[in-house]
């Protein structure tokens, strides 16, 4: 299936996640920004919701957008006031013209 600009609608956000050690050996998760891109974001079906989560706990939403450099399983995606953590990402047609995201909603 072609990804149209139109289908583009949702200003999202994405950050990289990085884990830093303190002198006390605990460990920190901060966000870094890295870009703004424009996606369509579908939340799941009940059936594909049931399917996915046979592969994967806790999947809830399918985003779709043009390529970003370096976007990895280790990055988010925040939508408004919600954070959707990359479960996998699939080059859709091995094109490097759409990706798709699996994603599960981060629960504050």
């Amino acid at each position: 299936m072609t990804l149209h600009a139109g289908q583009l609608r949702h200003k999202v956000r994405i950050f990289s996640r990085t884990v830093t050690r303190d002198a006390m050996g605990g460990t920190t998760e901060s966000r870094l920004h890295r870009a703004w891109a424009y996606a369509a974001i579908e939340p799941l079906s009940g059936a594909e919701r049931m399917t996915a989560q046979q592969l994967e706990s806790g999947i809830t939403h399918r985003v779709r957008m043009r390529p970003v450099d370096g976007i990895t399983p280790r990055d988010c995606i925040v939508f408004g006031s919600r954070t959707l953590e990359i479960v996998d990402i699939v080059d859709v047609d091995s094109r490097n013209r759409e990706l798709e995201l699996t994603c599960k909603e981060a629960v504050a």
